[in-house]
């Protein structure tokens, strides 16, 4: 559903989720706003957000071997707008704009460390990885897993460590 424009109707949601979205939208308060509109008053929002979200070695590795073999988005997403919404602080900020009442928010550490066999099904697998791999014709798609699975076999365990930080935020909608 479009996050501007959801297709439900005034006030009848007890509590709505945002994970991983918002700084996806250009309008993220119209968002924040849409949302408030389908909550019931004192209904509660969540946001999750990317307060650091760093690129791997391991990614940074196989990103350049798919541009290498001339891999490209068909359908690149826009910037993110990360900048307004990383810090604990700046959520209530957005609430606020949004008509909404800030309640709590805070930031969560997080770390995954993948294995190689992991990392290529999770790059094979969703996102722009997997549509710049699609983009290739078959013998090179071919060319490039062979190629990069004998260079991601290089790397370290250290070199497959993502750690991240997300903002997490709740608010209410006004009684």
């Amino acid at each position: 559903m479009d996050a501007s424009t959801l297709g439900i109707r005034d006030q009848c949601v007890d509590v709505a989720v945002m994970a991983f979205v918002l700084f996806h939208l250009q309008e993220p308060i119209s968002a924040l706003a849409e949302a408030g509109r389908v909550l019931r008053a004192g209904g509660t929002l969540a946001t999750v957000t990317w307060a650091e979200d760093p690129v791997t070695r391991a990614s940074q590795v196989w990103d350049d071997e798919l541009n290498a073999h001339g891999a490209i988005d068909p359908t690149p997403m826009p910037p993110r707008n990360d900048d307004i919404m990383n810090t604990p602080e700046k959520m209530p900020v957005l609430f606020g704009k949004a008509g909404l009442e800030p309640v709590r928010a805070w930031v969560e550490r997080l770390e995954h460390t993948w294995d190689a066999d992991r990392f290529v099904v999770m790059r094979t697998t969703f996102g722009a990885s997997k549509r710049k791999l699609e983009s290739l014709a078959p013998a090179a798609r071919i060319a490039f897993l062979e190629r990069a699975r004998e260079v991601i076999g290089q790397l370290s365990p250290e070199d497959f460590r993502y750690r991240a930080a997300a903002v997490c935020a709740i608010a209410r909608r006004p009684a």
